[in-house]
Formats: C-alpha cells, sequence, structure tokens
C-alpha cells in the first residue's frame, strides 16, 4: 500500500514537471498577444489623446468654368478650362481618437490669393485670372495600420468647405456689375471638396511623428448665382468652378 502512494506521488510529480513548459509557453503567448495589442494601439494614435499636424502641401489643379448669363431674351453659355497657378499650401489641423486605429479631426488650409490661366487656343499669350485668397476648411478621417516597427500607413479622407474671398480681376468683375445696377455682393463665395490620401507615417516616439503622400480632391465653388431685374431687364448670371487637384504633401505630428 505504501509503494503504491509513492508511485502515486512520482506520477504526479512526473505530471506537474511536463506541464511546466506548457504553461511557461502559454505565458510566453500571452506577452506577445499583448505587446501586439499595445503596439497596434501606438500604431493607430491611442497614446495620445489630442494631436497637432502641420503640414505643407505642393499641389496641382486642373479645372472647368462653366456659367450662363440671360438678359431679356439674350442668353449666352460660357465654358472653358483652366489650370490654376497655386504651388504650395499650408495647412494645420487636430486629430483625436474615434475607435481603435481610427482617428478624425478638423484644420484649414491655406492656398494663397488664388490664380489660374485660362486655356484657349485662339490666344497666343495665355490669359491669367484671379479669383481671390482661398482657404478649405477640412474634415479629417484617418485609418492606421502599423507595418513594421514605427513605421504606419495612413488611409485618410478629407472633405470639407472651401472659401473664396473675391479678389483681383473677380473682383473688378463685381465692381463692373455693381456700376451697372445689378446685385452683385462682394462676399465670401462658399464650396465643397472631398478626396482619398495615402500616407506612410514614421513615429520617432510617442509623442512626434512625420507623414508623407500623396492626395486628390475634387471641388466646386459657386461664383455668382443672380437672378434679378435690372431695370426693366430680367438679368440672370450663374457660374461655377469645378476643380481636380493633386498634391503631394509632408506634415509633423506633435502629441499635445
Amino acid at each position: 500500500m505504501t509503494g503504491a502512494r509513492i508511485r502515486a506521488v512520482e506520477l504526479l510529480v512526473a505530471a506537474a514537471v511536463l506541464c511546466l513548459p506548457l504553461k511557461a509557453e502559454a505565458q510566453r503567448r500571452t506577452t506577445a498577444a499583448q505587446q501586439r495589442t499595445a503596439a497596434q494601439q501606438r500604431g493607430a494614435g491611442q497614446v495620445a489623446p489630442w494631436v497637432l499636424v502641420a503640414g505643407l502641401e505642393l499641389y496641382s489643379d486642373q479645372g472647368s468654368m462653366h456659367g450662363r448669363e440671360r438678359r431679356s431674351i439674350l442668353v449666352e453659355e460660357h465654358e472653358y478650362d483652366f489650370a490654376g497657378q497655386g504651388l504650395l499650401a499650408p495647412s494645420l489641423w487636430v486629430l483625436v481618437p474615434w475607435v481603435p486605429r481610427v482617428r478624425v479631426g478638423a484644420g484649414i488650409r491655406y492656398l494663397g490669393s488664388y490664380e489660374y490661366t485660362r486655356k484657349d487656343d485662339r490666344k497666343e499669350e495665355p490669359e491669367v485670372l484671379q479669383l481671390g485668397p482661398m482657404f478649405d476648411l477640412i474634415g479629417q478621417l484617418d485609418y492606421a495600420l502599423e507595418l513594421h516597427g514605427q513605421l504606419d500607413l495612413v488611409l485618410g479622407a478629407q472633405a470639407g468647405l472651401v472659401v473664396l474671398l473675391p479678389g483681383g480681376s473677380f473682383e473688378e468683375e463685381i465692381k463692373a456689375l455693381q456700376r451697372q445696377g445689378v446685385g452683385a455682393w462682394n462676399l465670401p463665395r462658399l464650396g465643397y471638396f472631398a478626396g482619398p490620401q495615402l500616407a506612410g507615417r514614421y513615429r520617432f516616439s510617442r509623442r512626434v511623428a512625420l507623414r508623407a503622400g500623396v492626395a486628390m480632391q475634387w471641388a466646386q465653388v459657386a461664383l455668382f448665382r443672380i437672378s434679378e431685374q435690372v431695370g426693366s431687364v430680367d438679368f440672370d448670371r450663374k457660374r461655377h468652378a469645378n476643380l481636380t487637384r493633386l498634391s503631394l504633401f509632408v506634415a509633423l505630428e506633435a502629441a499635445l
């Protein structure tokens, strides 16, 4: 009987010894999973609740102008293509976490005093026209994926409002209409834009990162929407600009 007890104890000890490596392997796997989860959260921007992003874009615009004017029974249609003269646009926005790997935010981009070249094969010299200072009020959405170590892939989208302050030849056109008695107001013009982004982000530390990538946007800005009587003559003028923008950008992120 004593020998049987000793044998049972020996079996229990042997089983415990055999289980030790399995337990150690389970603990190692749990620790590795926790480390991967922490790394994913860092890659998704969860370390800092608020992130300030300062960027600079090199952009190129192609667009088309569409207009229609009616004076009494005389109707004129205007449509032509143009190329934007802009080059660099600084931007500033703030991002906050929404769900894991996703951040949302808002900001502003300044496109300078917007100029464009009207494409007209009938003219030897291209005609350069001005619209005035242009801003984008940005809504931003980021989805981050950790690629390797400190490097992330960021899939983004932007949408928002375009704000145009009349200036240059556009402002002169407004003043000319006012001298004719037309109620053309020299007020900011509004539009909208939307487009995707693709960027890479390198995290120098938990608080500082650098991103660079490419973006495309489609935008429309309303310039005139007039319908009234001037004297005894019916007068309508409607005009809007469609824009397609391709840009390369670099931005510095700093946790607040």
